[in-house]
Formats: C-alpha cells, sequence, structure tokens
C-alpha cells in the first residue's frame, strides 16, 4: 500500500494524488439526523430509565 504524504487541511479543495478532492457531508441536512435531533431527549431520558 503506497502512503500519500499529508498536505494541508481536509476541505481545502486540494486534489490529492489519488485524484478526489474531499467534499464534506452534511448529515445536518438528512432526515435520520432531524430525528435524532428532534428526539434526543427522549432517548436519553429512555436511556437512563433503563439503565441498571
Amino acid at each position: 500500500m503506497r502512503r500519500v504524504p499529508w498536505r494541508g487541511v481536509a476541505g481545502e479543495g486540494q486534489v490529492g494524488e489519488c485524484g478526489w478532492e474531499y467534499r464534506r457531508r452534511r448529515p445536518e441536512g438528512t432526515v435520520l439526523y432531524a430525528a435524532g435531533r428532534d428526539h434526543l431527549a427522549t432517548l436519553l431520558a429512555e436511556a437512563r430509565s433503563s439503565a441498571v
């Protein structure tokens, strides 16, 4: 396996030797993220109540 030296910070638009550019994913725009955000308090309360 050939290692590529790290150059810069991810997301700066640099293209490495592998030929692809890093693109940040936007999980905050997904349905799963919204459901987790909207029901986080309930999830944590249920986890606390069921803890032994």
